[in-house]
């Protein structure tokens, strides 16, 4: 008597049913938009760095999350970093602009963030962006540190999450 083998087929319906729900599970999972521009190893005081998000990105959500991240080395000296944090919409008019303070040591005296190889990289909330009719936001990051020159700094970015909405109702 032979055994007949039984070959799951992509035609049966419940594989085309756990198939689609993989499909909607991947496409909709937690979306943020990670950005970082390289100030390699010294970061002047003059220089701004800009970040331009769309409105595309922003369209599925009711406020996005922001957050600054910032990638150093062993050779920044500081227990801090403050930055001037200034967010415009596509007419340039303000929407927020803070100044926010990255304590780089924790309380134990250990360097904030994970580590790999020489630079660290840490992450710190800044505040909840509103998403009402803006077309764009150009997110600009500034250092208001009291020496010009900043040794050490390698990376700075930003990291924005949508908030509210389900990721997918705009689909």
């Amino acid at each position: 008597m032979k055994r007949e083998k039984r070959v799951a087929s992509i035609k049966s319906p419940n594989n085309i049913v756990l198939l689609l729900l993989g499909v909607l599970l991947l496409s909709c999972g937690d979306y943020s938009l990670h950005t970082y521009q390289s100030v390699g190893g010294e970061w002047h005081r003059g220089r701004s760095l800009a970040f331009v998000q769309d409105s595309a990105f922003s369209s599925a959500a009711d406020s996005l999350a922001l957050y600054v991240g910032v990638r150093y080395s062993a050779a920044y000296e500081y227990k801090n970093l403050c930055l001037q944090v200034t967010t415009l919409d596509a007419g340039d008019s303000i929407i927020l602009c803070d100044t926010v303070c990255c304590d780089i040591y924790d309380n134990a005296g250990l360097r904030r963030g994970s580590t790999a190889g020489a630079l660290y990289q840490a992450e710190y909330y800044v505040a909840s962006l509103p998403v009402s009719n803006v077309t764009a936001h150009t997110i600009s990051l500034q250092h208001i540190m009291q020496d010009s020159l900043l040794q050490g700094i390698y990376d700075v970015g930003i990291k924005l999450v949508p908030l509210g909405r389900h990721l997918c109702a705009g689909m």
